[in-house]
């Protein structure tokens, strides 16, 4: 499992090495009208544009048969990150899990 370190900014992303030698990108970003972060990724031939990023053992459940990873968000108060700081003031955390994480987080 890694934690991805995202800080305030509204646009950011995250170049990712996977253990089965792959890399995936995976693009954050802040809609203040909104008070949402939103996350895109592309790992191979997959792709998935601006889908909401809330807590959630594998906010990329939908697509495990596509793609070989999957991205948790926590938050120690189970909260959905609304504000531009929630990353840099360690609100909400995210982890790319990989393998049997994957797995694990399913049967949360």
């Amino acid at each position: 499992m890694q934690r991805l370190l995202l800080s305030n900014a509204t646009r950011q992303l995250a170049n990712v090495k996977l253990k089965n030698g792959t890399s995936a990108e995976i693009s954050f970003r802040y809609f203040p009208m909104q008070n949402t972060w939103t996350f895109s990724a592309n790992c191979g031939n997959f792709r998935c544009n601006c889908q909401r990023l809330v807590a959630s053992p594998n906010c990329m459940r939908q697509y495990a048969r596509y793609v070989p990873l999957g991205l948790m968000l926590w938050s120690p108060f189970s909260v959905d990150p609304y504000f531009i700081d929630d990353f840099e003031k360690e609100r909400a955390f995210v982890y790319i899990l990989e393998g049997d994480e994957v797995e694990l987080a399913e049967n949360l």
